[in-house]
């Protein structure tokens, strides 16, 4: 199944969503009556709890560590200030309801942020994107509860800033019986990363992971550092530096989960090169056809850096594939790294094998078990 364009038009205009309002309403954190959330006097004018509530936190709170004794619903959450001192969220659930409009749960903040208390983004409008961001150019938002997300949830991190998921990430069946997403941005300088012992795991059948780095000044990178880290039926991989290569690192084997599917590279118009680096990890997607830059420009390239280590990857038979642009295979080492596509000879075409170099050479040949042979 193909991923459609349409994909790609809601994750790059996604960014369109992050806008702070000029007023965010009255429900600001003071944190002068202990950690407790329900606690009236924790707040400026009453305790936020409904899909029309703004929540902010600020430097002036007297108390950081806030208890989330319960369960609770937001509209639009924004970290502020530049003070070292950290917000951690502990306990309950936070409940997103994109229902009632509004941007998302946003950190302008410079400071590491932490929400370990569960979060949940709720809307019934498959229309919208829901957007959880890290917008300040420093600092780092860390979710370590169980997060589970909506039909469109878009993770930004537009610069320098760093968004860590280190807890459970949820999928959710769309209402209304289409596609799941989550799209994943992270612009120049941007980082996301998805590590801990936390699982990640999706319900729906019809499911597109995005991962859309870099831009105009610099390239994005997204670390996947546990296994399954994404899960979805369809995984789109996307450029959008237009100065250097932006990079997909995995730190853990099989970091992306074998659900039957597609695993496709793709860059934006001003895009350049696009990298996947195993470090040495394995990487199973028997189940998932590879799709070479099929509406890129045939002069980009997919850098696939083996790392140090063994290092099998294995994909579907991908001979159907329409493939454009070169796949540059490095730090491959024979006898000790394998790379599959299908089960015999016939796992790609012969059109598909000119496009591959391996350290450099071309000439590259599949043997009758669908294993790339190292040019002599």
């Amino acid at each position: 199944m193909k991923i459609q364009l349409t994909s790609l038009s809601l994750m790059l205009a996604a960014a369109s969503l992050i806008e702070v309002p000029d007023a965010w309403g009255q429900s600001v954190w003071k944190g002068d009556a202990g950690p407790l959330w329900s606690a009236p006097a924790n707040w400026s004018e009453g305790v936020p709890d409904s899909n029309t509530a703004f929540v902010q936190f600020k430097d002036s709170a007297k108390n950081r560590t806030v208890t989330v004794d319960g369960n609770f619903t937001f509209q639009q959450m924004l970290f502020l200030g530049g003070s070292p001192a950290p917000y951690i969220l502990t306990g309950g659930t936070l409940i997103f309801d994109r229902n009632g409009g509004g941007s998302g749960l946003l950190d302008g903040s410079t400071r590491d942020n932490t929400v370990s208390s569960n979060v949940t983004v709720n809307t019934s409008d498959t229309t919208r994107s829901s957007v959880i961001a890290k917008i300040a150019p420093s600092g780092t938002l860390t979710f370590s509860g169980t997060l589970t997300t909506a039909s469109l949830t878009v993770f930004h991190v537009p610069n320098k800033g760093r968004l860590v998921i280190s807890g459970n990430l949820v999928g959710a069946e769309d209402p209304q019986g289409g596609s799941f997403n989550q799209q994943y941005q992270a612009g120049a300088g941007g980082e996301i990363t998805i590590e801990g012992s936390g699982v990640s795991s999706n319900p729906s059948p019809k499911s597109t992971v995005s991962i859309s780095l870099g831009g105009d000044t610099g390239p994005g990178t997204m670390n996947l550092n546990r296994p399954a880290a994404l899960a979805a039926e369809r995984i789109l991989l996307l450029n959008n530096a237009s100065t250097s290569n932006s990079s997909v690192n995995l730190g853990a084997d099989n970091a992306i989960a074998n659900d039957e599917g597609s695993f496709r590279t793709q860059v934006s118009v001003a895009g350049e090169s696009l990298a996947l680096n195993t470090n040495g990890h394995s990487l199973d997607l028997s189940q998932k056809t590879f799709q070479l830059f099929p509406f890129g420009n045939p002069g980009v390239t997919f850098n696939l850096d083996m790392g140090n280590g063994n290092s099998l990857l294995c994909f579907a038979r991908s001979s159907s594939e329409n493939w454009k642009g070169a796949l540059c295979i490095t730090n491959f080492t024979k006898g000790q790294d394998s790379i599959r596509f299908g089960e015999n000879e016939l796992g790609i075409t012969p059109a598909q094998l000119a496009r591959i170099t391996i350290n450099g050479a071309g000439g590259v040949e599949i043997d009758a078990e669908g294993f790339l042979v190292v040019p002599e």
